[in-house]
């Protein structure tokens, strides 16, 4: 990396003291780790599918779950464009994005990701919700944000719901850390004869939703990264969970039928046995299946 006037750049943005030292950081773990062939294990992703049968879904219906984008210094366009175009390739009627779209390493300009994720344009549509990581740079990049995704048709649900099918209804809240996140508002008044389908960022809420009185069919969530990095013998080294290991990743039945997705980006190029993911699930009517 090339210095220039006392301070790093890359990809035409200036990277902080804080941003420099963390990167140095970063690449003396990967080094220890397995050094650039780890780094480049990290950018790998996979496409991984399932099905499932829905009580009260009267027709099939394909989401492409995606989640943890992280745009960011470490994560351009190129790998933005590289899982947009494997989200297009299963052709989803639905896109719903758990959270995480930039954090704090977030260049100035939230083009390329808009410019990505408008590309999208699935026939019900594209939902997402906060994560923990949008508040990282305040409210007005945020919204910044916000309108840019709505120009683009996506839109993020805040502690709200929205029929998006006659027999399906999409409920989304806001970010159980960082947020004004608020359950009962975003399942309260859910159509009773309506698949309904619930996000959150944080996967902790999952035992809030039954505690509370409330409901969903289907609950996704991201946040976990599935560990990001698990090492023989130990596993995940850390997980941002008050329930640890509990909702680290992969499919839930208990306490309500959820998947929570390993994500796809990263706050650092640094993941170990626990590839991203872009998640397609094929949701059929009948009985909800027992797996």
């Amino acid at each position: 990396m090339k210095a220039e006037n006392s301070k790093q750049k890359e990809d035409g943005h200036l990277i902080s003291r804080r941003r420099f030292l963390r990167y140095v950081g970063f690449t003396g773990v990967a080094a220890l780790l397995g050094g650039a062939a780890t780094i480049a294990q990290s950018y790998r992703f996979e496409v991984n599918r399932y099905q499932r049968r829905l009580p009260n879904l009267k027709a099939p219906l394909r989401i492409a779950h995606l989640s943890d984008l992280h745009y960011n210094i470490f994560t351009g366009e190129r790998n933005l464009k590289s899982w947009v175009d494997a989200t297009l390739a299963e052709a989803p009627d639905l896109v719903l994005i758990t959270g995480d779209f930039i954090d704090h390493e977030t260049p100035g300009s939230l083009e390329p990701l808009v410019r990505q994720l408008g590309r999208l344009q699935p026939p019900l549509g594209v939902y997402g919700v906060w994560g923990n990581h949008d508040y990282d740079q305040g409210m007005a990049r945020r919204d910044e944000l916000n309108a840019a995704f709505q120009n683009v048709g996506i839109r993020i649900l805040v502690n709200e719901g929205v029929n998006v099918r006659d027999d399906l209804f999409v409920t989304g809240v806001d970010d159980l850390w960082k947020g004004e996140h608020k359950l009962w508002k975003a399942l309260e008044n859910r159509p009773r004869d309506r698949v309904c389908i619930f996000m959150c960022h944080i996967p902790d809420i999952l035992p809030g939703i039954s505690e509370y009185g409330f409901s969903a069919d289907l609950t996704l969530c991201g946040h976990n990264h599935g560990g990001q990095v698990k090492l023989p013998f130990v596993g995940a080294v850390f997980v941002p969970s008050k329930y640890g290991k509990r909702f680290l990743e992969g499919w839930f039945t208990e306490p309500t039928l959820a998947f929570v997705s390993r994500g796809l980006g990263f706050g650092i190029p640094l993941r170990v046995g626990s590839t991203s993911e872009v998640v397609i699930i094929d949701l059929q009517p009948g009985v909800r299946s027992k797996e």
